[in-house]
């Protein structure tokens, strides 16, 4: 997916998310501590999900920042940022 629709759902959900790094957001992810980029091999992905559980105590915060980054998505967001584009384009002309 170039834009992952399933995982931004689960984000606003506040599910933190596993995702591999096939995953366009999965650098995202990590970063912003919404989840685990769990890499691309059986090896890494199984350390992940050990991450995850035995990060268990810290869901509600790891949820928060799921929360978060999501709406760095949303479509009021992306309507803003495209409308502030054309704006930019038309003042070119």
């Amino acid at each position: 997916d170039g834009m992952p629709m399933g995982v931004l759902e689960a984000l606003s959900c506040g599910l933190p998310c596993l995702v591999t790094e096939g995953a366009s957001l999965a650098k995202k992810i990590e970063a912003a501590g919404a989840g685990w980029n769990g890499g691309n091999s059986a090896e890494s992905i199984a350390s992940a999900l050990r991450e995850a559980v035995e990060n268990r105590g810290n869901f509600e915060r790891i949820s928060a920042e799921a929360l978060r980054l999501s709406e760095e998505y949303s479509w009021d967001n992306a309507a803003k940022t495209a409308v502030k584009h054309y704006r930019e384009c038309l003042k070119e002309r």
